[in-house]
């Protein structure tokens, strides 16, 4: 299985608020793949922001790696002025470290 491994989650930021934890994998964003996908890089970022709508919110579907299933997570995304007044989310857009490098499922 392809996505994005979450190596890192923001404690009271939206990748917080919607249950997302380390280790758990990205597969979709809003039925969009991310990660990579036949030789083709599609980032988590870029997909966040093409796909959430006025609100913010997009549908993720991820790999729990506490119970290794499948689950769809509702998400409503931090607006980005708001991450920038908050210190060390600057790094984490979304408030989430995704592994850019290793991105399949293990």
């Amino acid at each position: 299985s392809k996505g994005v491994l979450i190596t890192r989650v923001v404690p009271g930021t939206a990748a917080a608020r919607a249950g997302l934890e380390r280790d758990d994998v990205i597969i979709t964003v809003d039925g969009y793949q991310v990660g990579r996908v036949n030789r083709t890089t599609y980032d988590l970022g870029d997909e966040l922001q093409l796909r959430a709508n006025s609100r913010g919110e997009v549908l993720l579907l991820v790999h729990n790696h506490r119970d290794n299933r499948l689950v769809n997570v509702d998400a409503r995304l931090t607006p980005r002025a708001q991450l920038y007044r908050e210190r060390d989310r600057e790094r984490s857009p979304r408030g989430l470290e995704a592994n850019r490098d290793d991105d399949e499922l293990q």
